[in-house]
């Protein structure tokens, strides 16, 4: 186990995040055999829909011979929103700075050090030390997303002069972080106001798509900027 803030994966069926003994924090499970899982993320969570006119294109299916599928074994106990530990390590060819998507194909963060041979921690877009570079598809605002530790995550570096963006606007990858390959869906724009605390820029929160009952199963992307491939 890589952390003694994480949690063994337990035995009981579930999808949801719950409270243990002691305060912390396990995922209880349910899932498919690895392999028809994995089939699942090539066949159904293939297509990462990307909104016109952005140039970007991204499907699972290219990643066909790169997609390393995992399942969730345990969550920050600390706070949820942070990290979750994956089965997949080293001798799968896992390592440091490799996307991380849930079975639609939506980004879920990245693989964080340390890396054992059979498991990985994978930083959640939430956690506060986690960022993003990400452009909206309609109105191409292209700023930073940042984690916050909580459900909700923000778009900075937005200037105020500048102009679109909506509630309800998508959110995707752009690749200029060499981190996550472009045009993999983020999260959608949940409001916009001016920033009191920073004039210049525009306060945009934005409500990331991955959701914890979906983590049961994740797909490493081993090939691409983080995978280097």
């Amino acid at each position: 186990m890589l952390g003694a803030a994480v949690q063994d994966r337990p035995e009981t069926a579930g999808n949801e995040a719950a409270a243990g003994d002691g305060g912390s924090i396990v995922l209880t499970l349910s899932y498919d055999s690895l392999e028809s899982a994995r089939g699942h993320l090539l066949a159904l969570g293939a297509a990462v829909e990307v909104l016109e006119p952005l140039p970007l294109r991204l499907s699972l299916a290219e990643f066909r011979d790169s997609v390393v599928a995992a399942r969730t074994i345990g969550v920050d106990s600390a706070n949820p929103y942070q990290s979750v530990v994956i089965d997949k390590g080293s001798l799968d060819g896992i390592a440091a700075n490799m996307a991380v998507c849930d079975r639609f194909g939506r980004l879920v963060g990245r693989t964080i050090p340390p890396v054992s041979l059979k498991e990985a921690m994978v930083q959640l877009v939430t956690d506060k030390d986690s960022s993003v570079s990400v452009i909206s598809a309609v109105d191409g605002l292209t700023g930073t997303m940042t984690g916050l530790s909580r459900p909700v995550c923000e778009l900075r570096y937005v200037l105020a002069s500048s102009t679109g963006g909506q509630p309800g606007e998508e959110l995707l990858t752009t690749g200029f972080d060499k981190i996550y390959p472009p045009g993999i869906r983020v999260g959608a724009i949940q409001s916009l106001a001016p920033d009191e605390a920073s004039p210049v820029f525009r306060r945009i929160v934005v409500t990331p798509h991955f959701r914890f009952n979906t983590l049961d199963v994740v797909a490493v992307l081993t090939k691409g900027p983080g995978g280097g491939g």
